[in-house]
């Protein structure tokens, strides 16, 4: 079954359509044979080969059946004209004598042709039997009778009533030509005739199943003030164009069985019962596919939720404002993160008029615009003006929100180096999956060192700077992409773990340099043991993960001792040489002793 109806004459969907019956495709075909035969409008158009899944407008249908009665008839008009003028003289001839008429007029008009015909014949059996006595009894009242004397013999008169039925059949014939409008093939007739007998013989001998539409369970339905025929299809088409497009559906599970267990040859339904399932089909076919355009309104919806929440808490309830400009770059952001999220790339612009209509649809009763200096900003209902230490405010505002989205963007845009998974250097952990920004190092140093520049080129402003910039990337990047420093970083955590149940024995030291480091080690073990084992059991743990301040702790004891153990107390973090030097300095002799 096709997924949308199309009328067989102008082949267009819209409008209400009408399925094909057995009856109506019988009858456009023998109209089509008409039409083709007289070179008629319409002669070209191909006709469905099946009425399964195929419809018509009413108006179409009316003009394509709608064929002149000259073309219809099977016999020239004047041959009927002539011969009821010849039966017309016949009976006239009759009627001739002075005898009153034996019936009425034969010309009279059809409507009344019913009531004629009983009339006449009772009329003629009743003056037939008198005739007949009267000859056989009373022979000398023909004599003296004139009137009677032009009267045929009896066999003559008794055939005048046959001669009279004649053509009352005759004008009823014509009658009924005159009024029927089309008049199917002999051949589809008798296709008709023998389903109906066929149908007939299975409802005397199983007689198993109610003659019902299947739709709706009902024989009788009624449309505008009209009676809707009960339509028959063959059950094994039926099911096959049904039932692929119920299954699984909990909706129609009723119909389903009912379908499966139907077992007779012939299932009935009405033509608008079968229409309205067709088109429900169709529309949950459609409403389950969704194409680009919903899914980029559904993006934008998201993306506009998040700026309503804003307009409802700190506008509507809090009295805040808030710059177009500001609102706008917000939106953006979120709708690139949407984006991003679902792998689609942002094929349209989206400008703040747009959302100045968008917010204004939602939320006019309750805010306004205001204009000041070309910039637009939006605030509460109750407010008629705008101070300028609040528009300055605003202004100070939105540029910093300006400054943190564009470095957000080039955060997130770097290029990813990948580390080798086997034979993995120390240059790569000292380089790390992505580079720092010039433009993230730029602000880090103006922001500590201000317009200072020594202090802007002192060593220490520059680790800081690049302590804070590998952290920053770190956190856009949620984690997913490691600096040098988060390397080092995990790398000697995972180091100390194995260090923290074994001796000092255990271990060969190749740099000289590193044994004060390791005595370092035990002496901080043995003081504070209990405050790091706890801190490294429970750095991590599944447990214990959610709570983030509790791991912010666990974190910052292990970084303590690990500072402590290269005397470094003060630090406010391990330095990247440092860890390195640790990692690259010494060997594990004993593996198995060392865990």
């Amino acid at each position: 079954m096709e997924n949308t109806l199309i009328c067989f004459v102008c082949n267009k969907s819209d409008g209400k359509i009408i399925l094909f019956s057995e009856e109506t495709l019988r009858k456009c075909r023998t109209v089509l044979k008409i039409r083709k035969k007289y070179n008629l409008k319409y002669k070209d158009i191909i006709l469905p080969d099946e009425y399964i899944g195929n419809g018509y407008h009413r108006e179409c249908y009316k003009a394509f059946t709608g064929v002149m009665k000259k073309y219809l008839t099977s016999k020239p008009v004047n041959s009927t004209k002539n011969s009821e003028k010849q039966k017309s003289v016949s009976v006239s001839a009759y009627n001739s004598s002075p005898t009153p008429p034996l019936i009425p007029e034969l010309t009279a008009e059809p409507s009344c042709l019913q009531s004629l015909t009983t009339e006449s014949s009772i009329y003629i059996t009743s003056q037939s039997s008198l005739i007949y006595n009267s000859i056989e009894s009373k022979p000398t009242t023909f004599q003296g009778n004139r009137h009677l004397q032009n009267l045929p013999t009896e066999s003559s008169s008794i055939l005048q009533p046959s001669l009279i039925f004649d053509s009352i059949k005759l004008q009823s014939t014509t009658s009924q030509e005159n009024i029927e409008i089309f008049e199917p093939d002999v051949s589809d007739n008798n296709d008709s005739t023998e389903d109906a007998n066929i149908l007939n013989e299975n409802d005397a001998s199983t007689n198993n199943y109610q003659i019902v539409c299947v739709f709706c369970n009902r024989e009788h339905k009624k449309l505008h003030s009209k009676m809707l025929p009960l339509h028959k299809a063959d059950t094994n088409q039926f099911k096959s164009s049904v039932l692929p497009n119920i299954e699984g559906q909990e909706e129609y599970a009723e119909l389903l069985n009912k379908l499966k267990k139907f077992s007779g040859p012939k299932i009935s339904y009405h033509t608008e019962c079968r229409v309205n399932f067709n088109n429900k089909i169709s529309f949950s076919k459609k409403s389950s596919r969704k194409n680009d355009w919903h899914c980029h309104r559904e993006y934008h919806q998201l993306a506009f939720n998040k700026i309503s929440g804003i307009i409802e808490e700190d506008v509507i309830k809090k009295g805040r404002c808030y710059l177009l400009v500001y609102l706008h770059e917000l939106y953006i952001d979120s709708l690139e993160k949407i984006y991003e999220e679902n792998s689609v790339e942002i094929n349209s612009i989206f400008t703040a008029h747009h959302l100045e209509e968008k917010i204004l649809k939602s939320f006019s009763k309750n805010i306004n615009f205001f204009t000041i200096r070309k910039k637009k900003l939006i605030a509460p209902n109750y407010l008629e003006a705008i101070d300028d230490t609040i528009f300055e405010n605003l202004l100070t505002e939105n540029t910093l929100q300006k400054a943190a989205l564009n470095l957000r963007k080039l955060i997130l845009q770097m290029e990813k180096n990948k580390l080798p998974i086997n034979n993995i250097t120390a240059q790569h952990l000292m380089s790390g999956e992505v580079s720092i920004p010039p433009q993230l190092l730029d602000f880090y140093f103006t922001l500590l060192g201000g317009c200072n520049k020594k202090r802007k080129k002192s060593m220490k402003c520059a680790r800081q700077v690049h302590s804070y910039s590998q952290d920053v990337i770190f956190a856009v990047h949620n984690g997913h992409v490691k600096t040098p420093k988060h390397i080092m970083l995990d790398d000697m955590i995972d180091e100390v773990k194995r260090l923290q149940n074994c001796e000092i024995s255990s271990f060969h030291i190749e740099n000289e340099d590193l044994k004060e480091l390791m005595n370092n080690y035990n002496i901080f073990k043995q003081r504070c043991f209990n405050e790091y084992q706890e801190a490294f059991k429970n750095f991590g743990n599944s447990e214990l993960i959610e709570n983030t301040d509790e791991q912010q702790n666990f974190f910052n004891i292990i970084q303590r001792f690990i500072c402590n153990v290269y005397n470094a107390s003060n630090a406010i973090d391990v330095d990247a040489a440092r860890l390195q030097m640790f990692i690259d300095s010494y060997t594990v002799s004993d593996v198995k002793r060392s865990f």
